[in-house]
């Protein structure tokens, strides 16, 4: 035979998946076995009470057949109450045994025993009035008693819905039983009484075994995510109502352990990759931050050692008339220096180191196209800046380049977590980060300061970036 894996729930481990399977056969079995036999001898075989008594006392033997590799205290419970359910049939005296070992099924369900004052008295009440037929008997009392278990389990928050509903179908049954009594003369409603309180039990035993869920490894890892953090009490209440037993079962012991465990080191993982994330961000910063001192170091030697020159050999040129204004030499030496100033602005303007407003005022009278501008005087953070100045760079030369724009808009406002650049044009559209290096680096150069990048550009509707900067 194939034997399959699962997961047990007492050594949340590997074991054979037929071990589970022939225990529940086993119960079922002999449970079936005793109750026909235990009917069989107690009834003729035409007898109305044979199938109802049976059916009642087989659906409790199926329930703990069930409840066998989800909750040892449900199955036992379970047993005990088809014990004492066809005792009864045998018994005269013992015909109510088996409501002690009911109201304490409900109302521990799925536990080993009740939570809470009321529920324990409760239980302990139940059993000592079982023991004594005669209170039981008295219709009554016992609709009464009924009415009261069916109060303390929906008055304890901690009891299963399932649970709850059968102790108001148990008070309902004797209610009901003890009104057709007194309403039907000269006992004719014993036997439709008998019948529909034999099928609230089945009811009750169907209702337990439903609610009544197998642990589930996969429940067990979600609860680390979201009980890990809880008190040990909060955690230890729903692990044992999870794997339904009670909060002292050494197996919610072990569970509770291995979920703490499993959430501190879940918690120290996630501390470790917050780390790494933080350092990747700075050197992402870092990074930016030497190429911008690179930049800087490089105008300044394109000034120095080529600029400078440029303009002491164009002045001692025209000054020793070796050349004159409009001459060919002049004019390249003109261009010459133009190129370079040009490509030393680039690199980095001299106006950003006077602040943004200056930076961007430049840029637009270098720009051939109209730019308009909305930049507060307000100086910003250095890095901020020069992120600012080179994204609004970026999008104008685009804007001029590829979008064939007549103006750009740029505009700068303050926002509740930092600032928020916008430039707009009024090109042909189209624009994909998607397909260029320039916006794809804005966006990282952005992303680095820990901000977002974001551009909107339908075909023939111009194009609109939105960059949004912590300031923090």
């Amino acid at each position: 035979m194939q034997r399959h894996p699962t997961i047990d729930p007492e050594t949340m481990g590997i074991v054979p998946k037929t071990s589970t399977t022939g225990v529940q056969l086993a119960i079922a079995s002999a449970g079936a076995v005793v109750a026909a036999a235990v009917v069989s001898l107690a009834y003729d075989w035409g007898d109305a009470f044979l199938v109802p008594d049976f059916a009642a006392g087989l659906a409790f033997v199926l329930l703990a057949a069930w409840a066998w590799p989800r909750s040892r205290t449900t199955c036992l419970l379970a047993l005990a109450f088809a014990a004492a359910w066809f005792a009864g049939t045998v018994v005269d005296y013992g015909i109510y045994w088996h409501r002690g070992v009911l109201i304490h099924l409900i109302l521990a369900f799925p536990r080993a025993w009740p939570n809470g004052v009321a529920p324990r008295t409760a239980l302990a009440g139940g059993y000592a009035v079982s023991a004594t037929p005669y209170i039981w008997s008295n219709d009554a009392i016992g609709a009464a008693l009924a009415m009261g278990v069916a109060a303390v389990a929906l008055a304890t928050q901690r009891s299963a819905p399932a649970a709850r509903w059968s102790a108001v179908a148990l008070a309902a049954a004797v209610a009901g039983g003890t009104l057709a009594r007194g309403l039907v003369p000269q006992g004719g409603a014993v036997e439709p009484a008998f019948v529909g309180y034999a099928l609230v039990l089945t009811g009750i035993a169907a209702a337990l075994g439903t609610a009544l869920r197998a642990p589930d490894s996969g429940r067990l890892a979600d609860l680390v995510v979201e009980l890990g953090d809880r008190p040990p009490a909060s955690l230890t209440d729903e692990v044992a109502r999870e794997l339904g037993t009670s909060r002292d079962d050494p197996l919610v012991v072990r569970t509770v352990a291995t979920v703490r465990r499993m959430t501190a080191a879940n918690r120290t993982l996630q501390e470790d990759v917050e780390a790494r994330v933080e350092e990747v961000v700075a050197s992402r910063r870092r990074i930016l931050a030497a190429a911008d001192e690179g930049r800087s170091g490089l105008q300044l030697r394109l000034r120095e050692q080529v600029q400078e020159p440029l303009s002491t050999l164009e002045r001692s040129l025209t000054g020793s008339h070796i050349i004159r204004a409009g001459d060919p030499v002049h004019a390249l030496l003109r261009r010459a220096l133009g190129e370079v100033a040009e490509i030393a602005a680039g690199i980095r303007p001299r106006e950003l180191d006077m602040g943004l407003a200056p930076a961007l005022e430049a840029l637009s009278r270098r720009s051939p196209v109209p730019v308009e501008l909305a930049i507060p005087s307000d100086r910003l953070p250095p890095e901020v800046e020069t992120t600012v100045f080179y994204v609004c760079a970026e999008a104008v030369a685009n804007a001029i380049k590829h979008a064939a724009a007549s103006t750009v808009r740029i505009e700068l406002r303050t926002t509740r977590t930092g600032i928020e650049v916008v430039i707009a044009d009024d090109g042909r559209g189209e624009a994909d980060p998607a397909r260029g290096t320039g916006l794809r680096g804005l966006a990282d150069r952005v992303a680095a300061h820990g901000g977002t990048v974001r551009v909107v550009s339908p075909r023939g509707g111009g194009t609109t970036l939105r960059a949004q900067l912590p300031l923090g």
